[in-house]
């Protein structure tokens, strides 16, 4: 967030320099963000006007903090977007009705779509090369680009059983390695903190060799 002035903002860090630069403020919450293959686009989520889940849009902007599109306008949930690996695409999770699903678009918002749904909530969203990473029920799931041949890649024990935490004990966040050779993902080992206490594991694409 933007210091002292209950904004949120969109920064730049020169890794020589250290230097930090704000492109971008508002006094809408943004999350999410993701830069585009070619590094000259951003993609993420704000809610729009309000604090409501509801109110949360997907939008892209420059780099340089310009041209900010609007591609998502509706009454429900859009969030945790992500690009397709040549740019021209970008998968999203959208709320339109019981569950959270997997939705995707064209990088200008148009032929927007359920890519994916389960039956349960899905979540965190990944993307390299023909593969896609999500967590549903606790658990990281792949499958293609095309929403087909789903399987699941871990069984943490515990998954989905609520303690004391904000979410249920299993795995969340799979990032896939640039190879498309393993995941890593984040586990909850404990619900002794309000947001739950994590370890970060990798496995194989094939889920041998859990580490």
């Amino acid at each position: 967030r933007v210091p002292h002035e209950e904004r949120w903002g969109i920064y730049t860090l020169d890794l020589t320099t250290q230097e930090v630069e704000l492109i971008y403020s508002t006094s809408d919450e943004i999350a999410k963000l993701r830069l585009n293959p070619t590094g000259d686009r951003f993609v993420f989520s704000k809610k729009v006007g309000a604090n409501n889940n509801d109110d949360s849009e997907i939008f892209t902007m420059g780099i340089n903090g310009e041209n900010l599109l609007r591609l998502t306008s509706n009454g429900f949930l859009d969030t945790y977007p992500v690009w397709s690996p040549d740019g021209t695409q970008i998968a999203y999770l959208a709320w339109p009705e019981a569950t959270l699903d997997i939705h995707i678009m064209e990088v200008d918002g148009s032929n927007s779509r359920q890519l994916y749904d389960s039956g349960d909530h899905d979540a965190d969203i990944d993307w390299v090369d023909n593969l896609m990473a999500f967590t549903r029920n606790s658990q990281i799931w792949i499958m293609n680009p095309d929403g087909t041949g789903e399987h699941q890649l871990t069984d943490p024990p515990r998954a989905g059983e609520w303690g004391n935490a904000n979410l249920p004990f299993g795995d969340y966040d799979p990032r896939i390695s640039p190879d498309g050779s393993k995941v890593v993902f984040e586990r909850m080992v404990s619900d002794n903190s309000p947001h739950g206490n994590y370890d970060l594991f990798t496995i194989n694409i094939d889920g041998t060799r859990l580490t």
